[in-house]
């Protein structure tokens, strides 16, 4: 919506995004919240005349563009549902069960029985010398890096989905659905979790769903753009009902939870991709309105399936949607779009209820999601693990270019003046958990987001029972190198050449494989690192540029890069090489603390 005409609707604090700030967002050019952004290709890695050669690019990682959706739509009655409705679409609800036919799977492990396992393995990893040897460096074998882990592997089965007519597909590709699991993996990785997310083989993305009540949450009428006016129903008032009445709302019946709760049934979760219209929207420009596509998603603790735009891989647009079907809730209660809409939330809160102005106790209350959230009834002994470590967030404030994802934005002021009643004026500092994948926190995506540990200790005890009919545990072999390796500072005060730290190990892998994963957990204060993995055959492989996290809101990198195998050899000693870029004064702790790879 553009400012220079009459604001069509005064959205109150429970329309959903996409429908206010979304719309203001793409209206203005700022984001366009189902298309990602790729990250640089450039690489300064060899410029430095001591570097490796020139590595090829690993698969690239395109850093998300934001993350909007709308988790606000209520629980549906499944007993209520009449399945024959799907008969009389096409769609062939035992065909689609029966193609992803249940594995056999055993009980699901304890955490801490897991735990407790992969600690003795990582102990006997340290080598130790033989007593009665000479001395001298101990050369470790394949056998002493290799470890097993334990996963919580999470089967999914994405649809793409069409209007009835073949018209309005999602344009999701396997590759696109391969790269949406890849970033729920990385997130969990980076945040200590256990789930693990693969593709469900019955995937069929040549078949789509014919279905236009899933594909379309609403149909625009006909002569649409002959709508001139902010005011198209002719009430008097521009509001929900106009848009309400340009694009009726759709009903479909129950049926999609209806085939994802049957498909849980048969062991994977159902991920819905969905290219028709979301909303209908005023386009200042034109003079008229518009329908306007998906660009938004929604699940919950409560739901059986996921729902998301038309293409979303290269994103943590997923990982943020699987979340809340492990029944991870948003950070953030109430929303605000400017810094005033903030204060008058505050403020009317604050007078309401009697309370101290000068005190923040309120702010639990007023902007903590988890408490607010209704768990189901198979899932009410989720109470017993509180999510309580995400500040007070609120939500979506367009802060300023200033307060991005970046080192030097960690708070941000809100003055809120209670003249006259009570007499004060107080300045409220909220210092939000940007990086956190639940909020909706401006710029901050892809490498950046994670799950606080009590996120992760939900997700985890959402497993096993309720959700436990799609996780199995899954013991994958690795091998490992826990070995820390300092990062040398770059000489001449990060004017010379780079100075490399290099760890390596030694893997005996069985012959067949496809990708490689590499987990890499590097610590350092200041980012800017090139990061090389140097195959067993010499072949170099640029797994990140100094250019991806310099001057970002954390230096570290924890993440998995998934690097295609090129008929790389199974055997041998693997190289991952550590440069930074920039130089920092100090002894701030710069090292490669943990790597791994696996064979998928």
């Amino acid at each position: 919506m553009h400012r220079s005409t009459p604001r069509p609707f005064p959205h109150s604090h429970h329309h959903p995004l996409s429908t206010a700030l979304c719309a203001l967002l793409l209206a203005s050019g700022l984001v366009a919240c189902d298309e990602p952004s790729a990250s640089s290709e450039s690489s300064d890695a060899s410029e430095s005349s001591d570097a490796s050669p020139e590595p090829q690019r690993a698969p690239t990682r395109p850093r998300a563009e934001r993350l909007c959706d709308a988790d606000d739509h209520p629980p549906i009655d499944l007993a209520s549902v009449d399945p024959a409705g799907l008969q009389a679409l096409g769609i062939d609800l035992d065909g689609i069960v029966a193609a992803s036919a249940r594995r056999p799977r055993g009980p699901l492990r304890p955490i801490e029985e897991i735990l407790a396992e992969e600690e003795a393995a990582a102990a006997a990893l340290a080598p130790s010398e033989v007593e009665g040897t000479t001395p001298g460096p101990i050369v470790p074998s394949a056998a002493d890096y290799k470890m097993t882990r334990i996963y919580h592997r999470v089967t999914a089965r994405f649809f793409k989905v069409c209007d009835f007519d073949g018209s309005r597909c999602a344009t999701i590709t396997m590759n696109d659905a391969q790269a949406a699991l890849d970033w729920a993996d990385r997130l969990q990785y980076r945040s200590e979790g256990r789930l693990r997310f693969v593709l469900d083989p019955a995937t069929d993305l040549g078949a789509p769903l014919h279905w236009d009540a899933l594909n379309n949450d609403c149909e625009p009428v006909a002569d649409l753009a002959e709508y001139t006016d902010v005011d198209p129903n002719d009430d008097g008032v521009s509001d929900d009902a106009d848009l309400e009445f340009l694009c009726p709302k759709l009903n479909d019946a129950g049926l999609p939870e209806l085939v994802g709760e049957k498909l849980e049934d048969a062991g994977s979760v159902a991920i819905y991709a969905r290219g028709g219209y979301g909303k209908v929207e005023w386009d200042a420009n034109a003079g008229h309105w518009l329908p306007k596509e998906h660009s938004s998603g929604h699940s919950g603790c409560e739901a059986h399936a996921v729902y998301l735009t038309k293409q979303f891989g290269g994103s943590t647009f997923a990982a943020h949607e699987l979340g809340h079907y492990f029944c991870s809730p948003h950070t953030f209660r109430h929303r605000a779009e400017t810094e005033p809409d903030l204060a008058n939330v505050i403020r009317s809160y604050v007078v309401s209820h009697g309370l101290d102005p000068q005190s923040t106790a309120f702010f639990s209350a007023l902007f903590d999601e988890d408490p607010a959230v209704k768990l189901p009834s198979g899932a009410a002994y989720l109470g017993y693990f509180p999510i309580l470590d995400t500040p007070p967030d609120p939500a979506e404030l367009v802060y300023g270019e200033e307060k991005k994802c970046s080192l030097s934005a960690n708070h941000f002021d809100v003055t809120v003046n209670y003249t006259p009643y009570p007499p004060v004026e107080v300045t409220y500092t909220f210092t939000p958990d940007r990086r956190n994948v639940m909020s909706y926190f401006l710029y901050c995506f892809g490498d950046d987001h994670y799950f606080s540990p009590d996120q992760i200790a939900r997700q985890e005890a959402a497993v096993s029972p309720y959700r436990a009919s799609v996780v199995e545990d899954w013991a994958v072999v690795g091998w490992e190198n826990t070995e820390d390796v300092a990062i040398p500072q770059r000489p001449d005060y990060g004017q010379g050449p780079l100075a490399w730290a290099t760890s390596a190990l030694e893997t005996d892998a069985e012959p067949s494989f496809g990708r490689v994963r590499v987990h890499v957990d590097i610590q350092h204060d200041l980012g800017g690192l090139d990061i090389v993995l140097v195959a067993p055959n010499g072949e170099n492989f640029l797994l990140q540029s100094h250019t991806d996290n310099s001057g970002q809101i954390s230096g570290d990198v924890k993440t998995i890069f998934f690097v295609d195998p090129n008929d790389l050899p199974r055997t041998g000693t693997w190289q991952l090489k550590v440069a930074a870029y920039d130089y920092a004064p100090g002894d701030a702790v710069r090292k490669i603390d943990d790597w791994r790879v696996e064979f998928e």
